[in-house]
């Protein structure tokens, strides 16, 4: 098997949730956007009493994929058990400082991540992709900089959110409104002008411990439309198809 296929397939080899600290059920609901107030008032509302953990805030992302784009095509072969690479920051500007590289993993309705910080002295506006992945793969270890090494830059979104929690911390919930996605797949620097499609949409995700399930049945019982599989790298990577 050539390197870079064995490679490939070595980075795609998910582990056991059985194995794997943290994990959780992941579920999500779509809205169009025009129902950010319904929402926020049905939370408030909800008998589960959530209450907010975190001012809102703007989340970044960049994803990475393989050559092959190993992530996109097991998005789209349904595959049930994956895994993405991203870099995560908070942050209203396209300066990158103190940032967050996170492998998501999932096994059907089972998700966990790994996660490495990491520090870059980035602007955006002002840098190739090349001087960026150059910063991450110093600092990156073990996984990481397995992906890193032939991976590549094919997303970056942006999106507000809304943070909730049951009292007891069991069940968070979070509102992501205001979605944004920039192509990066044929981009030699980051592509910050050029935005897909906005998707007319924003989501409510639900999220406990695979322990709390049967609280999380009861909570989704009173959603106002019925959970489904949603992926905002998979909508993004699919805009501009």
């Amino acid at each position: 098997m050539p390197a870079l296929a064995w490679l490939s397939k070595t980075i795609y080899s998910v582990a056991s949730p059985a194995l794997a600290p943290n994990t959780r059920y992941e579920l999500k609901v779509a809205f169009p956007n025009l129902a950010l107030p319904q929402l926020r008032s049905w939370v408030r509302l909800h008998p589960a009493g959530f209450r907010t953990t975190f001012p809102p805030r703007q989340v970044n992302n960049i994803y990475f994929d393989t050559p092959d784009n190993g992530t996109l095509n097991d998005h789209l072969a349904g595959v049930p058990a994956r895994r993405k690479l991203r870099l995560r920051w908070y942050s209203n500007t396209s300066v990158v400082g103190k940032a967050v590289l996170e492998l998501k993993q999932k096994h059907a309705e089972i998700g966990w991540k790994d996660s490495q910080p990491v520090t870059l002295d980035l602007d955006l506006r002002n840098a190739g992709w090349p001087q960026l992945v150059q910063q991450l793969q110093a600092q990156a270890s073990g996984q990481f900089a397995d992906f890193l090494h032939i991976a590549r830059p094919v997303l970056i979104n942006h999106y507000e959110r809304d943070y909730y929690a049951t009292f007891d911390g069991s069940v968070r919930l979070t509102l992501d409104y205001n979605l944004t996605f920039y192509d990066q797949a044929i981009s030699h620097a980051p592509n910050l002008s050029r935005q897909a499609p906005k998707a007319d949409l924003m989501l409510i995700e639900v999220k406990s411990p695979v322990a709390d399930a049967k609280q999380l049945n009861k909570i989704l019982s009173e959603f106002p439309q019925r959970t489904q599989a949603y992926s905002k790298y998979l909508t993004g990577r699919l805009a501009e198809i």
